[in-house]
């Protein structure tokens, strides 16, 4: 025999994993058959076995492996083209009510139920064919990621396979429940009755709905080419920039302020502006968020009252 790495076995710190496999003139090809068939071609049958046998204990030691003990995963295995497990070791065994025993000379067929199987089998195969494949499957109650990669020997024939297996149920829970949230913000920002924006810290406009557009006759790819700077009214410029910077200081938590905005048809609009700031887990500040209702109604009914309040006043001191 000699040593040779075996590819497909994963890598750490940078080394090289390597066991003991025997040349690939040692071996029929078809390597994971019936060890005890009789040898095909020129090779003597008795050095045939031999070979398949020393390599056999190869993979079966494989997860015993000082490599494949320092990996925490729920399980590591390596099988053959039969489909049936050579090793097989990991700290989630006995959770599922698997043991090594179990599952050491049996095959997918043997262990798992049909479902699993069906779902399992082509990528086994896929790996086989020397591909590797990540998928995850469902099992007693939990998700598992199953990372499948073949083994080859040095000349590069795909001798076997190997599996890892983590327990991912959490992961994709919390992943499925963000999802979710994004999906009710996206649904709850982009039908929102008020104008509602995602604004960077320079003040582009990163997202925007429909009602904000409609109050600035603008289209949303309009606005996303624009800063909030750009359709402030210039008399509320450095009040907007104030609180702003104010709000980024962490002096205050959020602001509200009525404004007005220079439309895209050149008119001014009265909005009621709130503003709120997303930081991350370390408190460093991400995106504004902004909320802005049109108020430019209330405030003409204001104005118009003001000058009846104006000219009432006149005649009342009038002679």
């Amino acid at each position: 025999s000699q040593v040779g790495p075996i590819s497909g076995l994963p890598p750490t710190a940078g080394r090289v994993t390597e066991f003991t496999l025997v040349p690939r003139s040692e071996v029929r090809h078809d390597l994971f058959g019936d060890p005890t068939r009789e040898a095909v071609g020129d090779v003597d049958g008795a050095h045939s076995t031999d070979a398949w046998s020393r390599t056999l204990e190869v993979l079966s030691r494989a997860a015993d492996h000082p490599l494949m003990r320092a990996f925490d995963l729920d399980a590591i295995f390596t099988f053959d083209r039969s489909l049936r497990y050579l090793s097989v070791n990991g700290s989630g065994l006995a959770a599922l009510g698997l043991s090594r025993e179990a599952l050491e000379g049996k095959t997918l067929f043997d262990v798992f139920p049909a479902e699993t199987v069906t779902m399992a089998e082509p990528w086994f195969r896929d790996a086989l064919a020397g591909r590797s494949n990540t998928i995850d499957v469902p099992f007693a109650g939990r998700i598992f990621s199953q990372h499948l990669t073949p083994i080859r020997d040095e000349s590069g024939q795909v001798v076997a396979a190997m599996g890892v297996v983590e327990d991912v149920t959490e992961a994709r829970a919390t992943a499925q429940a963000r999802r979710e949230s994004e999906e009710r913000f996206r649904l709850s920002f982009d039908h929102a009755p008020i104008g509602k924006a995602l604004v960077e810290l320079d003040g582009r406009l990163r997202q925007v709905n429909k009602a904000f557009a409609n109050l600035t006759r603008y289209s949303e790819q309009e606005l996303l080419a624009r800063s909030f700077q750009d359709i402030t009214h210039p008399d509320d410029f450095d009040t907007h920039v104030d609180y702003s910077s104010r709000l980024l200081a962490g002096e205050i938590d959020a602001y509200d302020l009525e404004k007005r905005y220079i439309t895209g048809s050149g008119s001014t609009v009265w909005a009621q502006l709130s503003v709120t700031l997303v930081r991350d887990p370390d408190g460093a500040p991400q995106y504004f968020i902004a909320q802005i209702q049109d108020i430019t109604d209330r405030k003409v009914r204001e104005a118009s009252l003001r000058d009846m309040v104006a000219m009432l006043s006149h005649d009342l001191r009038a002679p």
